[in-house]
């Protein structure tokens, strides 16, 4: 039997802001992310007034984002540090359902899911995540790389979490077919090979971890504003499954994308 995780639960009283019940923890770090049934994220400052402890920056953007109402009731459940997994409910006691979703969700549209998310590289204005965010439209609609022949997701380098390759929910239930091996071989525009481990937390998610990811980072001078393209790359005849990474630089992606184009040549399937 799994272990039960430590959770609090409120009535909303304000939707200024939102007091954590005493005693739940002493200390907390100054953001925390809070995410919804469907993997939706809000991040919200941690800040200590009085000696209590309150949600306060990016809580009022959590509130009108799930048309949250005074005495609504919300449980928020411990999964780390700096996550909480949250459920609200109605007056009528209910859950409420699709909070979280914009106007125009189509509830009928199953593979509505989130981009990559880590801890530190979001901000208070992020709402809905969008599928578009994990296959990067935006970059190959732009003309600023060309679209993969393989499975593959677009990502962005976490400064706090820099060794950690986040593998996206949605690409992962788009590509059950894949089997991830427990050691991946990752290799950069240059082809140097650098090799990660798998990690699976508890909660579902999938990274793949190791040196090696913030070396690429360096040795290739990406900056928080590019953009990686991992393709995963296995040949017919064989069982290696590798990722491929380009990049999509910030300044190129900032321009519209008239004329740039990756400088590095792709590695493709004979």
């Amino acid at each position: 039997m799994g272990s039960i995780r430590p959770a609090f639960f409120k009535f909303i009283t304000s939707l200024a802001q939102l007091e954590i019940p005493c005693g739940f923890h002493q200390t907390f770090p100054p953001h925390v992310i809070l995410r919804d049934r469907d993997a939706n994220i809000w991040r919200v400052k941690v800040k200590n007034v009085g000696g209590k402890w309150f949600f306060q920056n990016g809580w009022v953007k959590f509130v009108k984002d799930n048309s949250i109402e005074l005495e609504d009731m919300i449980v928020c459940e411990y999964v780390d540090e700096y996550l909480y997994d949250v459920t609200i409910y109605g007056h009528s006691g209910c859950e409420k359902i699709f909070f979280g979703h914009d106007e125009n969700y189509d509830a009928d549209d199953e593979k509505e899911d989130i981009e990559q998310v880590t801890h530190d590289d979001i901000g208070c204005s992020t709402k809905i995540n969008r599928r578009s965010r994990c296959y990067g439209e935006d970059v190959f609609e732009a003309g600023l790389a060309p679209l993969p022949s393989n499975p593959y997701f677009v990502t962005k380098i976490n400064p706090k979490r820099r060794t950690e390759l986040f593998i996206p929910v949605n690409f992962v239930n788009d590509h059950k077919d894949l089997n991830l091996p427990e050691e991946m071989k990752v290799i950069d525009p240059k082809d140097r090979e650098y090799w990660l481990s798998y990690v699976k937390w508890s909660d579902g998610r999938i990274f793949y971890r190791g040196s090696d990811w913030d070396a690429l980072h360096r040795l290739n001078k990406v900056n928080e504003d590019d953009v990686c393209i991992c393709e995963f790359i296995q040949k017919p005849e064989s069982q290696d499954l590798h990722i491929k990474v380009d990049f999509v630089r910030g300044s190129q992606h900032g321009s519209n994308g008239d004329k740039n184009k990756l400088s590095s040549k792709r590695a493709r399937l004979n």
